[in-house]
C-alpha cells in the first residue's frame, strides 16, 4: 500500500478557471462600446403602423375615438344606425395627426345622408363639423376626439366586423390628394 505525504488527496484546482489566456473579459474584439453594428449610421422614423392618433402630444386610440364619436353621432342623428371610424393622418402638420372621420349612415338613417353632389355633401360636412365643435365646447365629446375632416361613406370592415384601417387610410389619402 502506498501512502502519500500530501494532506489533500485531490490536486489543487486551477486558481484561474478561464482557459482563455486573454485577460480582457470582453470577448467582443470591437473596441466600440456601442454593440449595435450600425451605430455610426443615422436612423429615421419613416412611418408608423398603429391605431393611434397623436394630438397635442397625447396618443388617442382609434377605437376610443370611434366609440366616443359613434355615441355622439347616434345622439346627434337620433338613431342607432350610425357608425363613425377615424384614422389619423399627417395632412396639415408633421407633428400632429389630422382626425379624419368616416361617417356611415345605415338603414333608415341612410335617408339622412347628404345627396351625392359636392355642394350638398360640403354643407352636411360643415354642419357636422360645427356640431362636433359645439359638442367639444359643451363637453359632450373630448377635445382629442374632435374630427378635423369628415366624409360620408361606408366603413370598410373584415368578415369579423373589425374596421380595415389600411383601406380607410387609403380612401382618405385619395380624398386628400384630390382636394389639394
Amino acid at each position: 500500500m502506498r501512502t502519500s505525504t500530501n494532506p489533500h488527496p485531490h490536486p489543487h484546482p486551477n486558481p484561474n478557471p478561464n482557459p482563455n489566456p486573454n485577460p480582457n473579459p470582453n470577448p467582443n474584439p470591437n473596441p466600440n462600446p456601442n454593440p449595435h453594428p450600425n451605430s455610426g449610421e443615422d436612423f429615421y422614423w419613416l412611418s408608423r403602423d398603429s391605431a393611434l392618433l397623436i394630438r397635442g402630444g397625447a396618443n388617442y386610440s382609434h377605437e376610443q375615438i370611434n366609440n366616443e364619436l359613434t355615441l355622439w353621432a347616434r345622439g346627434h342623428y337620433a338613431t342607432d344606425e350610425v357608425e363613425v371610424a377615424v384614422v389619423g393622418l399627417r395632412l396639415e402638420s408633421e407633428h400632429e395627426d389630422t382626425c379624419c372621420a368616416t361617417v356611415e349612415l345605415r338603414g333608415a338613417a341612410a335617408a339622412l345622408a347628404p345627396a351625392a353632389d359636392e355642394a350638398s355633401e360640403g354643407a352636411a360636412v360643415a354642419a357636422l363639423l360645427g356640431a362636433a365643435k359645439a359638442a367639444v365646447a359643451s363637453g359632450a365629446i373630448s377635445k382629442g376626439s374632435k374630427p378635423d375632416r369628415i366624409r360620408f361613406a361606408p366603413i370598410p370592415k373584415n368578415f369579423k366586423g373589425a374596421v380595415l384601417t389600411p383601406d380607410l387610410v387609403q380612401a382618405w389619402k385619395l380624398l386628400a390628394g384630390a382636394k389639394q
